[in-house]
């Protein structure tokens, strides 16, 4: 899933996006923030979607998906981010199969 998102916006298949993004790596999978330029000539986070991997009981594991941020609603690159999301998950489920 980092994979996926590490290069969402470097493959040129869902390019150009209007905001600049930051994809890190956490424990249990990433964070990717959506980025917007600050008075201090840098960048700061407007949005974040973090998705985490979290082990349940019986040693069953669920994949938690969360935005974060209070103009989460707003971002315009959020919908074609969430769109592509399934068809990666469906990747890193079949990978870990074989």
């Amino acid at each position: 899933m980092y994979q996926w998102a590490a290069t969402l916006t470097s493959s040129g298949q869902n390019m150009p996006f209007a905001l600049p993004q930051q994809v890190d790596r956490t424990p249990n999978g990433f964070k990717m923030s959506f980025l917007q330029s600050n008075d201090e000539n840098g960048f700061e986070s407007v949005g974040d979607i973090v998705a985490e991997l979290e082990e349940l009981a019986g040693g069953q594991s669920a994949l938690l998906i969360k935005g974060y941020g209070d103009r989460l609603k707003f971002l315009v690159d959020l919908p074609l981010v969430m769109q592509t999301m399934p068809g990666a998950i469906k990747l890193a489920i079949d990978a870990c199969k074989n």
